[in-house]
């Protein structure tokens, strides 16, 4: 009797002293973990200002990879927001609340019965691309064993931030490497618009695409010439491919009028269309010979954001080379796509 009262005394004091304690513990925790990305901060920013590309580098998505996952609101930016229903993780969810472009992104991280978090992502240009900080503050109030459970979040919740980031670097890094925040990219639905093109090829050389185009738009404005017909927009080329054989292409006009293929028989001008549906379009100014790093920047954009190519992209030449100066030539690059697949 005397050691079954001399054990209860000795487990009464025990919980009073680990209340006792418990009240003493901090209530507040803060984490930080940081790594350097070969990337831009803009593409960096893409990838944790939404969750479309979140799985590929979450710490915690291989410890469940059936967990089901949920995703509101916009797609990026304030309102983003994922929730999941897990075995092993729980349930839970993660929203953006504040979106600063290319520099800060926070979220808002309620865990149910586990309490809520506020975490952030830090963005700054480094000479070698950018450094990321990913944080979080955690507030246990009064609960005290939130407030011992606190004492390992720097170890648990440290390591797995830190293998976030490893993670994110690898995923930014596929990504060409190519700053795209301050050109101007728009995406868009657009309608198809009808076209007279030609097929044609071309060395891949400036000097022989641009005689190539040359005549093949002057072939279809004799052809629209022919059958009365208006331009509706600025001439442009379609990619369809670049290699060893050259440069292969398709140069279209956008018109309105009527014209049947029977009135373009033994023509080399054919009707056909853009295609309809989401397009990534980018503003490339300045001479053509810099376009391909505008392209770069177009696929960064594109990677960084979790669309995927829909078809060959094209040209659309807004500006009168004849009359525009080589550093102030305007050229429109727009690329079909598909929608971000949520992983």
């Amino acid at each position: 009797m005397k050691v079954l009262k001399l054990t209860l005394v000795t487990l009464l004091i025990l919980a009073v002293l680990a209340v006792v304690v418990g009240l003493f513990l901090p209530s507040k925790v803060h984490i930080e973990r940081s790594t350097v990305i070969d990337a831009p901060p803009a593409t960096v920013f893409a990838l944790v200002n939404g969750f479309a590309l979140f799985n590929r580098w979450s710490p915690w998505f291989e410890m469940d990879p059936e967990a089901r996952y949920n995703y509101e609101g916009p797609a990026f930016g304030p309102g983003a927001k994922m929730s999941w229903v897990s075995n092993e993780l729980g349930t839970g969810s993660q929203e953006i609340t504040t979106s600063t472009p290319f520099e800060r992104v926070e979220v808002h991280g309620d865990f149910g019965e586990d309490g809520s978090a506020e975490t952030y992502f830090d963005i700054t240009k480094t000479d070698s691309g950018s450094q990321i900080t990913w944080g979080s503050n955690t507030d246990f109030g009064w609960d005290l064993l939130g407030r011992y459970q606190g004492l390992m979040f720097d170890t648990l919740m440290g390591n797995a931030y830190s293998s976030g980031l490893n993670k994110l670097k690898e995923v930014a890094e596929t990504f060409p490497n190519a700053d795209w925040s301050a050109m101007d990219i728009t995406v868009d639905d657009r309608e198809a618009v009808a076209i007279l093109f030609v097929h044609g090829q071309a060395d891949a050389n400036p000097a022989s695409i641009g005689q190539a185009l040359g005549k093949a738009y002057g072939t279809i404005a004799g052809m629209m010439q022919k059958r009365d017909l208006e331009q509706a927009g600025a001439p442009m080329a379609f990619a369809r491919s670049w290699g060893e054989e050259g440069f292969v292409f398709d140069a279209g006009i956008p018109y309105t009028g009527d014209i049947t293929e029977a009135q373009l028989e033994k023509s080399p001008v054919q009707r056909g269309a853009t295609p309809p549906g989401r397009v990534i379009q980018g503003v490339h100014v300045g001479p053509y010979a810099g376009i391909s790093e505008s392209y770069r920047k177009v696929m960064a954009f594109m990677g960084a954001h979790g669309f995927s190519p829909a078809g060959d992209p094209w040209e659309s030449y807004v500006s009168d080379p004849t009359v525009t100066s080589q550093e102030e030539l305007i050229t429109i690059i727009s690329y079909p796509v598909h929608d971000p697949v949520f992983e």
